[in-house]
């Protein structure tokens, strides 16, 4: 049993395995900001190099995760799931480190969008 005293003003989340004491932070991204980085992600993804292997599962996500955000409410869950595959993807291929320009900022939308959803992606 864990006894806390004297807390005040400070929001305590436990989950499993992780623990994280502060203020909340709340960050909104809008269905359309989130299109708008699925859009963004197929174009840096275009411009950048993969072995043929990865390209084809890349690409595989990639439409996943475009026709589920096209929807009025996409499921969060579902997308995480396959925002992680392309990150484990993307970082075994070493995509993350030589095309990190393009590729971080529709990431770090999607990250922001998932928020607890999924650990940390980048």
């Amino acid at each position: 049993m864990v006894t806390i005293h004297n807390l005040h003003g400070v929001n305590v989340t436990v989950v499993e395995g992780v623990q994280y004491i502060g203020p909340q932070v709340h960050q909104h991204v809008h269905v359309p900001a989130l299109r708008q980085a699925a859009h963004d992600l197929e174009l840096a993804l275009g411009r950048t190099s993969l072995p043929p292997s990865t390209r084809a599962a890349v690409d595989e996500v990639v439409q996943d995760i475009g026709t589920e955000v096209q929807r009025a409410d996409p499921d969060r869950p579902r997308v995480a799931g396959k925002v992680q595959r392309l990150t484990e993807l993307l970082t075994s291929a070493g995509a993350l480190t030589t095309a990190a320009g393009g590729l971080v900022q529709p990431l770090q939308t999607f990250a922001t969008w998932l928020g607890q959803t999924v650990g940390p992606l980048l």
